[in-house]
């Protein structure tokens, strides 16, 4: 309950309130111990100053940057790991990246027959998972084949 109050106030903090970092920072602000109880939060949420607000605001917005430094920094590395796949794949001419991806491209396709050929396969949990599985890996072996950058949020 105190999480969805101060994620209306702040919502990186609410979000990760519970990593001790924040959660002291929090309780900074809000003149709370560590051992405060839930009633207490609330009502130190709910009777904050201007200025409390004010500074919670502030820690805030430096987590936000940290969260958007840390999101462009895993996008970098998911970029660089197809990249160096891809390397990997031309230097050494393996033909077992192309195999792999035919064999499950095909499974894929299979499993989308099988759906308009037997409709009363797609009412099976089994056969939603594998295809889930299917959409996921497709979805790998043409970014590994065609390159993927992640969209930056604004």
């Amino acid at each position: 309950m105190f999480t969805k109050i101060l994620s209306s106030v702040a919502p990186a903090l609410g979000a990760l309130f519970g990593f001790p970092k924040v959660g002291q920072a929090v309780n900074e602000v809000l003149g709370l111990s560590e051992n405060s109880t839930e009633a207490e939060r609330k009502k130190a949420i709910q009777s904050m100053t201007p200025e409390q607000k004010t500074e919670l605001t502030r820690i805030n917005k430096m987590y936000e940057a940290q969260l958007a430094r840390i999101d462009h920094k895993n996008n970098e590395l998911i970029v660089k790991d197809a990249q160096s796949a891809r390397k990997m794949a031309t230097k050494t001419n393996s033909s077992m990246p192309s195999i792999l991806s035919f064999i499950m491209i095909f499974g894929y396709l299979v499993v989308i027959a099988l759906i308009f050929l037997q409709p009363h396969l797609s009412h099976n949990d089994i056969f939603d998972i594998i295809l889930g599985g299917l959409f996921a890996t497709v979805t790998s072996i043409i970014h590994f084949w065609f390159g993927f950058k992640p969209k930056e949020k604004k």
